[in-house]
């Protein structure tokens, strides 16, 4: 089984079982309202796969899964809003079978000293952009410091390794703006 750790409305399960029809997808998150728009865009997809989905309210510091029963677990934009991610991190790890991959993608940060300068001038729009668009700034501010004060790649590599995953790397896109780390679990 896969579990998406943060998986909001279900939109990265969805997207796997388009591709891995026979795969028994499993969405965790907090949000009430999230995981009923979840289970709404499921009865779509329901019918493009085999294995089926769920969607289950709980959180990443305490994964309602036995010691090593989950093949494949991704995040998305989850750990750099929590404030022990090593905690979920080391969770994650224990509910992974051996063998199991972790697939995380976070916000990061830029490597290009100039393209830094740009995107932080750039971030400081993002909330006013929020309010003009949506009526509200608050979301957009307290999403911008989150990502500011989250760890960088490398720190992010050594949480995994130090949590006894294997094989970490990550891959940089846009310049950094956002990385994907991967790891494995003997």
């Amino acid at each position: 089984p896969m579990l998406d750790v943060g998986g909001g409305e279900g939109r990265h399960i969805f997207g796997i079982m388009q591709n891995y029809p026979e795969m028994k997808c499993i969405g965790l998150d907090m949000d009430d309202d999230s995981l009923i728009k979840a289970e709404e865009g499921y009865e779509f997809f329901e019918s493009i796969s085999n294995a089926g989905a769920e969607f289950l309210k709980g959180s990443a510091y305490s994964l309602p899964f036995q010691n090593n029963s989950l093949d494949l677990i991704v995040c998305s934009e989850v750990l750099e809003h929590l404030h022990h991610y090593n905690d979920a991190v080391k969770e994650i790890h224990r509910v992974l079978k051996p063998g199991g991959k972790f697939l995380c993608l976070e916000f990061s940060k830029v490597q290009n000293d100039n393209f830094r300068k740009v995107y932080r001038e750039y971030s400081k729009l993002i909330p006013k952009i929020g309010e003009l668009v949506v009526g509200e700034k608050e979301p957009y501010e307290y999403l911008v410091e989150s990502i500011d004060k989250f760890i960088n790649q490398e720190e992010l590599l050594d949480c995994m390794n130090k949590n006894n995953f294997i094989k970490c790397k990550y891959r940089n896109f846009n310049g950094g703006i956002v990385a994907i780390h991967s790891g494995w679990k003997i």
